[in-house]
């Protein structure tokens, strides 16, 4: 029998939305910084990254 992953729900869903990966290598140390960085603003990872690229396509869109 084949193993489901714990994260089967949200890949299904993902893809069913047409969502995408982003993303891109990181040593430990920095991945570690970012979290820690980001549960003392009370925000995660993902949003922080998410408004980033948002901010970013905005900001190019404009030229």
């Amino acid at each position: 029998m084949e193993e489901k992953s714990k994260y089967s729900a949200q890949m299904k869903y993902a893809k069913n939305q047409g969502f995408v990966k982003i993303g891109f290598d990181s040593d430990i140390e920095t991945r570690e910084k970012f979290h820690k960085a980001c549960k003392s603003n009370n925000t995660t990872a993902t949003k922080v990254l998410k408004d980033f690229v948002n901010d970013y396509i905005e900001k190019n869109e404009k030229k």
